[in-house]
């Protein structure tokens, strides 16, 4: 019995012996750091310059004269189009007469009524017809601009759809002057990201010609459309190669904060959730497990209140340790 004993004993003492001399687990380690994050949310939506306008047909006649440089920058009342310009002109000229005519009456009949040699009634007449006859010049004018078409503004004019000698009529598509300048994206975005939506958020742009560019939320409607969106609008940042009518790929960066993080492979998980190795003053092995959040660039947001900032977390070496073993860190 006592030879049994002491067996066991040497042998014990020879495990200890043997363990005392083998080499500690080497890992790595990274250091908890304060890093930025947020979250992505993309969404598809369509550029429109801010000054731009796309002309139809508001009258019924036939094309008699078209801008030839076309594709080109024009200047303000440069002429594009013209419809029946004989017609338009006289018409013009015959309704700017008559309300000269009913000016200088009303101006007559108005010096006579002061000094009271004609009735009020018939000044009251008077009165009348010069507000028709400037009612019927405005409309006439309108009418005019619609029929001999010039520029509003300085501005890039794309492919006239019709041609000299053209019939058209109301409703029919003529073209699009564009100015270079601001530029917006309108966004439908759903109701979950309403509270995120402010100045600060940052929007990268990419279109299918891999023009990229970056943008800022320049307002948000604060209700919901007919089928539960936010509309948003995102002003481009300049300059820009986006083309006016395209549709680009707009990626929100929301949710910016500060917050502990380590690189996405520290993480591992068991029934219980999601750990860490952290490596403590003595090397040894601490199991911890953290709540995550945000993943940016690799990292992932940790939470917990055994971490904190520039403790060291295994990164390799992994899967040779466990919770209260010593190790050794390799630079």
């Amino acid at each position: 019995m006592r030879f049994i004993l002491g067996l066991l004993i040497i042998l014990l003492f020879t495990s200890v012996s043997a363990n005392q001399g083998m080499p500690k687990i080497l890992v790595k380690t990274e250091q908890v750091k304060l890093h930025e994050f947020y979250d992505k949310f993309e969404a598809v939506g369509k550029c429109q310059n801010e000054v731009s306008h796309n002309y139809f047909a508001k009258v019924r006649g036939e094309v008699d004269e078209v801008i030839a440089q076309q594709g080109l920058m024009v200047k303000k009342g440069a002429l594009i189009i013209t419809i029946n310009r004989d017609i338009a002109e006289a018409t013009k000229s015959q309704v700017e007469a008559a309300y000269r005519l009913a000016e200088l009456s009303y101006n007559r009949d108005k010096s006579l009524f002061e000094k009271k040699v004609i009735s009020q009634e018939a000044f009251e007449k008077s009165v009348v017809n010069y507000q028709e006859a400037k009612l019927a010049l405005a409309k006439n004018l309108a009418t005019y601009k619609d029929m001999v078409i010039a520029a509003p503004f300085d501005g890039f004019i794309g492919a006239v759809r019709v041609r000299v000698g053209d019939l058209i009529k109301p409703g029919d598509y003529l073209f699009s002057i564009i100015a270079h300048g601001s530029a917006n994206v309108f966004l439908e975005l759903p109701e979950s990201l309403y509270n995120f939506l402010s100045g600060e958020v940052e929007v990268i742009l990419n279109d299918s010609n891999n023009n990229t560019g970056t943008g800022k939320i320049d307002a948000a409607s604060h209700y919901l459309s007919d089928n539960g969106m936010i509309t948003v609008k995102v002003k481009i940042d300049k300059p820009n190669n986006f083309i006016h009518g395209s549709f680009l790929k707009a990626t929100l960066l929301i949710n910016k904060h500060k917050a502990f993080g380590v690189p996405e492979g520290c993480i591992l998980k068991n029934d219980k959730g999601d750990f860490l190795y952290q490596v403590t003053n003595e090397n040894k092995v601490k199991q911890v497990f953290v709540k995550t959040g945000s993943r940016t660039d690799n990292l992932i947001e940790i939470n917990s209140s055994e971490i904190n900032e520039n403790d060291r977390i295994i990164s390799e070496g992994l899967t040779k340790v466990a919770d209260g073993l010593e190790v050794e860190v390799t630079k």
